[in-house]
């Protein structure tokens, strides 16, 4: 092949990848509203699954972190960490919802804990004061208390673990989800 026929080819396939990337785009703009509704529902779904089978994910916990495919599962049905409140006059939310189940179990292990027990979700308020809630499994049931500790080593090590917007896939790309866990149990 001679150079004016290569960048020939290289140009033709340049224009389709951006025809095609339209069309993504188009596709996503289009059917956006009822991909998220979807979403949240198999997220809501999941969530209510973990809780219920989290004695048997807790028992197992030093396999699932170890073994492919499990530590590659992409945890994103559980509000890890939501944070709010009003400070000088502005407000201001953010969440941490996104993670590998071989880093939430490492977390457990280390300091997303309270009271022994490993947290599947915490919210704390920023507004006159600090208020502060854990969510947790036990006996089979979600427990949401709210409590007063020292955080700092948890959220740091939190923000550390949890995936960000970079290494995280996109909610319409294809990746692992709690789905191959379900097929264990």
């Amino acid at each position: 092949m001679e150079l004016q026929e290569l960048k020939q080819t290289y140009n033709d396939l340049t224009n389709k990848i951006k025809e095609l990337k339209l069309k993504q785009d188009q596709i996503k703009l289009e059917y956006q509203h009822l991909f998220d509704t979807e979403l949240k529902k198999k997220q809501e779904l999941d969530r209510q699954w973990f809780i219920r089978n989290f004695d048997y994910i807790i028992r197992h916990k030093d396999y699932l972190f170890e073994k492919s495919p499990f530590c590659d599962i992409v945890i994103d049905f559980l509000p890890l960490y939501r944070y709010g409140g009003l400070a000088g006059g502005a407000g201001f939310n953010g969440s941490i919802n996104r993670i590998f189940l071989k880093e939430l179990i490492h977390l457990w292990n280390t300091t997303y804990t309270y009271e022994g027990h490993p947290l599947i979700g915490y919210q704390k308020a920023i507004h006159n004061g600090i208020r502060q809630w854990v969510t947790y499994v036990e006996n089979g049931q979600e427990v949401r208390k709210q409590v007063t500790f020292d955080d700092k080593n948890m959220i740091t090590s939190l923000k550390m673990a949890s995936l960000s917007d970079t290494s995280y896939p996109t909610k319409w790309d294809d990746y692992k989800t709690i789905d191959i866990l379900k097929k264990e149990v």
